[in-house]
């Protein structure tokens, strides 16, 4: 249900599977809250949610752990608080599921420094990527082809292209973190490869997915790659300019009611 976009449905079955499951009554409807409170862009609520299923799933043990520091790195990372998305994100690093994530690289990103974030990212799919157990694929690809886009490399992560491919119309993500609309993701992997017809369409019809579903905060992330990439596009008239320029400005002011700083100056960069 929430990979076809049933976010309601999905609620109430992860609220019917939370009652009378002994130690772990109550951790799947409050994970999954967490989880769509980030993709909401309801910032302060998701920390308290993602603290709340952490109280309530300490019977999953490192797994526990894992989930709460990936949904509060989210947050720090929205937000900019990058001393914080350190710190979430090697609290990860010592349980199984983080240590798979590339969360270095994206740390990097977001602190700006690119040369880093692509050493990192090499670092990863060289020494890591190989033991990524195949069911996380389906949620690292969004991260990785956010960073596939902002360093414009595909170099050692060109397999996640194909596997994206197998997941059109859905939303990437599972009951504790929703990565975004598979069709953004294969759009940020177009534009590397320079299909940008292909690329600004699927990116259009990811933001739209984020938008219908009122998915604020992934809303913003697709509003800036949809933006970017027709920034970036060759043969861009007028028309497209302003249409960036419309898309871009909606985002950073949605960015700015949200308090996703970062975003909002990443937008507000591109408008210049």
């Amino acid at each position: 249900m929430l990979n076809q976009g049933d976010l309601e449905g999905a609620a109430a079955t992860f609220l019917q599977v939370s009652e009378g499951r002994g130690a772990l009554e109550g951790w799947p409807i409050a994970a999954f809250r967490a989880a769509r409170a980030l993709a909401q862009g309801q910032l302060s609520e998701a920390s308290e949610l993602a603290d709340l299923a952490h109280r309530l799933g300490a019977a999953l043990g490192d797994t526990n752990d894992a989930v709460q520091a990936m949904q509060r790195w989210t947050v720090a990372r929205m937000t900019g608080d990058l001393v914080a998305a350190v710190e979430w994100q090697q609290r990860s690093t010592t349980t199984a599921i983080g240590r798979v994530f590339p969360g270095a690289a994206m740390n990097a990103l977001a602190a700006g420094d690119e040369a880093e974030a692509r050493s990192l990212l090499a670092t990863w799919a060289r020494l890591v990527k190989p033991h990524a157990p195949a069911f996380m694929w389906y949620w690292i690809v969004h991260y990785v082809s956010v960073l596939a886009l902002r360093l414009d490399d595909l170099t050692g992560i060109e397999e996640f292209v194909d596997y994206a491919e197998g997941f059109g119309g859905e939303l990437l993500g599972d009951d504790v973190l929703i990565g975004g609309a598979a069709d953004a993701t294969r759009g940020r992997f177009a534009a590397v490869q320079r299909r940008f017809d292909d690329a600004i369409t699927l990116l259009e019809d990811g933001h739209l997915l984020h938008q219908q579903l009122g998915l604020r905060a992934l809303t913003v992330e697709s509003g800036i790659d949809l933006g970017a990439v027709l920034l970036r596009s060759k043969g861009l008239g007028d028309r497209d300019r302003d249409r960036a320029s419309e898309i871009l400005g909606e985002t950073a002011r949605l960015a700015e009611e949200l308090g996703m700083t970062p975003a909002q100056a990443e937008a507000n960069a591109l408008l210049t």
